[in-house]
């Protein structure tokens, strides 16, 4: 039997037509894949199949590396990992179906067979940790983004921060917020920090605990907590919890929290 990356190569166009017709059993995304695209794809790993093939056992293959670079970039197209796999099984079918045709020795067949099993056990490797890679990277960004738009710093007036709370409060997003709020103090050189917590539903000893932490770190780098947003029912909790919020002042509303972070300044809103 001749190498298989010459056999291969010399029915290369009637193997990649194969390939485009079967594409359907790979699933929806190659069934709508730009068809030149399709076929340069299914050219390049075709080729590398025949490669690998004759790579020894140790040496590294060229088939890994192609589909952890084509999984990282479905992955950033919003394709499964399902969608990556399938579409390997049906390009290395395609080869293995076309290689037995050329033979009827039973150790030959053997041997391809077991080559591309190793190609497919090492791609289907490589792809599934890129793809993870990917998906987990996408995944702390939206979780960063996420955090960002639900506690946004925001400038008020000169020296005075707003920060508005909206959701649970848990300890990695009081992380989150503390981090936000020490960075913006000496960005904005602020010495007011306003935080309103209308937006929080759920006001305990472990919310009250984050809160005076990022009241004593705000006084470290000399500024001042003005908690705002404080409800009725809220005050009530804060009491028959016992906390004190020793060294942050508290207001009902942001309006009133601005006028007292104002008076500091010798400063009056009016009209």
């Amino acid at each position: 039997m001749r190498p298989a990356l010459d056999l291969i190569e010399l029915n290369l166009e009637s193997l990649i037509e194969i390939t485009f017709h079967l594409r359907d059993q790979a699933g929806p995304m190659y069934a709508t894949m730009d068809p030149d695209e399709l076929r340069a794809r299914s050219r390049r790993a075709l080729l590398i199949i025949g490669h690998d093939l004759a790579v020894a056992e140790g040496q590294p293959l060229q088939m890994p590396a192609l589909y952890g670079t084509l999984a990282a970039l479905q992955a950033q197209q919003g394709a499964s990992i399902a969608d990556i796999q399938s579409g390997l099984l049906l390009v290395i079918g395609v080869a293995r179906q076309f290689l037995y045709e050329q033979t009827t020795d039973l150790a030959e067949r053997l041997m391809i067979s077991e080559g591309l099993g190793r190609i497919t056990q090492e791609a289907m490797r490589a792809a599934t940790d890129s793809f993870t890679r990917v998906i987990q990277t996408l995944m702390q960004e939206r979780i960063t983004l996420i955090q960002q738009l639900s506690a946004p710093v925001l400038p008020l007036y000169t020296g005075i921060l707003l920060i508005p709370l909206i959701g649970v409060l848990d300890d990695r997003r009081a992380t989150f917020v503390s981090e936000q709020a020490l960075e913006a103090i000496v960005l904005y050189q602020a010495d007011r920090v306003l935080v309103d917590i209308s937006g929080v539903p759920l006001l305990d000893t472990r919310v009250a605990h984050h809160l005076l932490q990022l009241g004593r770190a705000v006084q470290l780098l000399g500024a001042e907590l003005i908690l705002v947003g404080l409800r009725p029912e809220t005050a009530q909790t804060i009491v028959q919890l016992g906390v004190e919020l020793r060294g942050i002042s508290v207001h009902a509303t942001v309006q009133q929290g601005l006028e007292a972070a104002l008076a500091h300044e010798g400063l009056l809103i009016t009209g």
